[in-house]
């Protein structure tokens, strides 16, 4: 049996020491990592009108963000139509139910929320971000509704942004 001299076997133990403490942080590295790709609970369900929805909650913030998407992207627009897409994306909230594209500005400054949205290629969309709680969120809900459920499109809007969009050309 060969003996190793007693600086080598302090050398082994410490080398020993080392690996031990390097596998033990690279399996709790790997651990935390997967904890944390593990990532947000999206939920998704289809409502009774088949629409397809994807819930992501998180209570960090108090704050709601809803989009709403649905084909209607420029490879929708007709013939000689190029732009209506954009065009009626642009107009979708100017003007809704009961509001004026005035109001509908005055009444989201006046709960910090906001409106927006946009259309690409094949869908367009409309997205609101305003404050959760009840005081500041039922108003933008309802004011998304009417943006949905009841555009106006008026004529003298919808003229006065389609010169926009060629002016901007």
């Amino acid at each position: 049996m060969k003996l190793m001299p007693q600086h080598q076997s302090r050398t082994l133990k410490a080398g020993t020491k080392m690996t031990l403490k390097t596998l033990l942080t690279a399996a709790l590295t790997l651990l935390l990592t997967q904890t944390a790709l593990a990532g947000v609970k999206i939920e998704h369900w289809v409502s009774p009108t088949g629409t397809r929805v994807y819930f992501v909650e998180s209570r960090v913030l108090p704050m709601l963000d809803v989009q709403v998407d649905f084909a209607a992207g420029s490879m929708f627009d007709p013939a000689g139509k190029s732009s209506l897409a954009a065009l009626t994306r642009s107009t979708l909230d100017l003007g809704a139910g009961r509001r004026d594209e005035t109001a509908i500005a005055e009444e989201l400054a006046d709960i910090g929320a906001r409106l927006g949205g946009g259309a690409d290629t094949d869908r367009a969309s409309v997205a609101l971000r305003t404050l959760s709680t009840q005081d500041k969120r039922e108003p933008a809900l309802d004011i998304l509704r009417a943006v949905l459920h009841q555009p106006h499109f008026d004529a003298a809007i919808l003229e006065r942004e389609k010169a926009r969009t060629i002016a901007g050309l």
